[in-house]
């Protein structure tokens, strides 16, 4: 029977390895929904773990098959106090003793639901040797470890009866109790639920603020272009984008907790956090800790600063009572959308975001429409390996620099989105939308030709998007002032055909390609 992802799979306990920011390897037990044979394999990481912050970030890892169920109890809860012998490849770290190992790459990330979900394809595998199997007293062993690592989330009542039950069978079998001892950390005496239990926190009133960590899940934005700005327009700015899943950005905020070091991120996210601190009206001796556990690179024309200024805001909200808050109070909380408000609202609401400008006095401009978009319609991000968007004071700079739109471009790019972008979109007709986009990016790049010398910020980014037109890309285009290229297709194998075709052009060899799907829901704050 199909599963709801479309085929015939289930779920391998095995052992997964993904690359840290410092190069090092993180080693976690995991449980992925494969088919067979495996090809595909579908990860559903917790989103405080390393490994869903290494996803995110690498968007690869190494899957293992392995009848070491001490290995696999210890990966689920953090009790590996000798790391196991691993062999380099060029995928990743593989495990020297293992039966079989799958090189998985990331296709595309949904973030809508409790759990994320990495959806993935084997690029790459192996055999070590043959799979031994497993006795029931080992099947139990994987049991109760799942178990274990579900204590924050399941009653203690519940958790004490299964373990009763795994314990019999480990009892009658007479075999693998050496392997519960390390659980227990004294004795030979499988007493694994006492021992988690207790770090369980209680399920009764709130924790004060100073026990509490905020995690805050947001995609990246797709900037399709502006309607225009002079004095002759009613309105300044507006424009339309669009929100995508990845590469997605997560922000834990922590408060009351002692100052770490921080990353040039992160203290530009404790700038945010000082702006709402004055906005809120927080008293001076409340503190935050911020840490970004996962981001696009800055000044890729994803929209980050608005996205982590939010997600700052929104966290800090959460942690001190304020509750979910408007996409305007959001903003003016940190200090964006002072041109497109395009961001703030695709933070709040995601989809498709058509900002209609700020009015004379207005701070944010004033959301238009927010639509639905198809959900197996999917993203590439083509990124020249150099080049930053403009951003700053050179952004102000370049501003001050630009003459008025004139009246009848701004007429006719307001015409291209209300006649041609959202008709196409509500028809989920691909080949539309994307002939619309084109056009509503390329005459809205021309108005900044006077800086970026033509539709485009640099030649790389022309040549990219011609060659996307002639290849049967409808929808491509500058996200913002770029340097990233977005193609937008209507389905996954669209993309990645499309993908293979970038990587084997010697034109674009050394381009970074991601993929991405529609975001139809706000950031996620728990």
């Amino acid at each position: 029977m199909l599963n709801r992802y479309g085929f015939d799979g289930a779920i391998l306990e095995g052992v997964v390895t993904t690359t840290n920011a410092d190069g090092s390897t993180n080693i976690a037990a995991l449980g992925p929904i494969v088919d067979m044979p495996l090809t595909r394999a579908i990860l559903r990481p917790f989103p405080t773990s390393v490994t869903y912050a290494n996803l995110l970030r690498e968007r690869r890892c190494i899957l293992h098959v392995t009848d070491d169920v001490l290995l696999i109890a210890q990966a689920a809860l953090n009790g590996l106090t000798q790391p196991p012998d691993l062999e380099e490849t060029s995928h990743g770290a593989v495990l020297a003793d293992c039966c079989q190992w799958f090189t998985l790459e990331v296709q595309h990330v949904e973030l809508a639901g409790e759990r994320p979900e990495f959806h993935c394809g084997v690029v790459q595998s192996g055999q070590k040797r043959l799979f031994f199997g497993l006795n029931r007293a080992k099947a139990a062993v994987i049991e109760a470890a799942i178990l274990a690592s579900r204590v924050k989330w399941l009653p203690a009542d519940q958790i004490s009866h299964k373990m009763g039950e795994l314990r019999t069978v480990i009892d009658k079998t007479g075999v693998c109790r050496a392997i519960f001892a390390f659980m227990r950390g004294s004795g030979a005496e499988w007493n694994l639920s006492s021992t988690h239990v207790s770090v369980a926190p209680a399920r009764s009133g709130s924790p004060t603020i100073a026990q509490r960590t905020v995690t805050v899940r947001a995609g990246s934005r797709l900037h399709f272009g502006m309607f225009g700005f002079g004095p002759e327009l009613p309105r300044q700015f507006g424009g339309v984008g669009m929100m995508i899943d990845a590469p997605a950005l997560m922000v834990q905020i922590t408060s009351g907790a002692a100052r770490k070091k921080m990353s040039p991120l992160e203290l530009r996210a404790g700038e945010f956090a000082n702006r709402a601190m004055r906005f809120f009206q927080l008293d001076s001796g409340v503190s935050f800790v911020i840490e970004v556990v996962a981001s696009p690179r800055q000044h890729q024309g994803l929209g980050l600063g608005t996205q982590l200024g939010l997600a700052v805001a929104a966290g800090i909200a959460e942690l001190t009572g304020r509750g979910p808050l408007a996409p305007e109070v959001l903003a003016r909380a940190v200090g964006r959308a002072a041109r497109s408000s395009v961001g703030a609202y695709g933070f709040c609401q995601g989809g498709l975001i058509v900002d209609s400008g700020h009015a004379l006095g207005d701070d944010v401009g004033e959301l238009a429409g927010r639509f639905e978009v198809p959900e197996e319609w999917r993203v590439l991000l083509v990124t020249p390996p150099q080049g930053k968007g403009l951003a700053g004071a050179a952004e102000l700079a370049a501003f001050a620099a630009l003459p008025d739109t004139p009246l009848a471009v701004a007429a006719e790019l307001e015409a291209i989105a209300t006649e041609g972008i959202i008709p196409a979109l509500k028809a989920r007709n691909c080949t539309a939308f994307g002939d619309n986009v084109y056009e509503f990016g390329r005459l809205s790049g021309e108005c900044f030709s006077a800086v970026q010398g033509g539709p485009f910020a640099s030649p790389e980014i022309q040549q990219l998007v011609e060659w996307l037109r002639a290849n049967g890309v409808h929808g491509c285009g500058q996200s913002s002032w770029g340097p990233t290229v977005y193609a937008i297709l209507p389905n996954l194998a669209t993309a990645e055909r499309i993908a293979g075709d970038l990587r084997s052009a010697a034109l674009f060899a050394d381009y970074e390609v991601q993929f991405a799907a529609p975001c139809n829901r706000g950031a996620i704050v728990s």
